[in-house]
């Protein structure tokens, strides 16, 4: 029988940095940007 770590081996390895520019990516793709608007649409 094998024994290895199975999917402990296998465990995603990320910076606490990536981490943080994940989720200011993550917010910022949920924010509405505002129409300009000109003197007409008023």
């Amino acid at each position: 029988m094998i024994r290895d770590r199975g999917r402990i081996k296998w465990a995603g390895f990320y910076m606490p940095e990536q981490k943080k520019m994940l989720a200011k990516m993550y917010e910022s793709h949920n924010d509405i940007k505002q129409p300009v608007l000109d003197e007409q649409r008023f």
